[in-house]
């Protein structure tokens, strides 16, 4: 073993053992836990035994396994982009809409829209 795989490989598996826990514990999303969990377990596995990545790409017809896991870090890029340009989208519409109504609210309890009306008298009215 290299000294690169006696240091990470325990950190990689200590974080997806940690992941798996978490899991089974109920503290993270189902699916977000097992694909963290899955990630951590084959990033272990993959420093363990580097050549694995070379066996899989060439079973997919990529030639070398640092490009399979180049196409496969810039798929994960492009998914979470859109995500999260997703998810900020929604908050920013969020925010807007939040924003007008307390704007409304607001100019509502500083204008009201028609004058306050008197308050009816129960009697008839008797003038001096």
């Amino acid at each position: 073993m290299t000294p690169f795989q006696l240091i990470t490989f325990p950190i990689a598996l200590a974080i997806g053992l940690r992941s798996a826990f978490r899991l089974l514990r109920g503290e993270r999303h189902r699916l977000r836990g097992i694909l963290a969990t899955l990630l951590w377990i084959a990033a272990a596995i993959t420093i363990l035994i580097p050549n694995a990545t070379t066996e899989i790409a060439n079973r997919l017809g990529i030639g070398r396994g640092t490009d399979l896991v180049t196409y496969l870090v810039a798929l994960a890029f492009l998914w979470s982009w859109f995500y999260f340009h997703q998810k900020i989208t929604r908050t920013a519409r969020h925010v807007t809409d939040l924003s007008r109504a307390l704007a409304v609210e607001r100019a509502l309890q500083q204008y009201p829209p028609f004058p306050p009306t008197p308050p009816k008298s129960s009697g008839p009215d008797l003038v001096d």
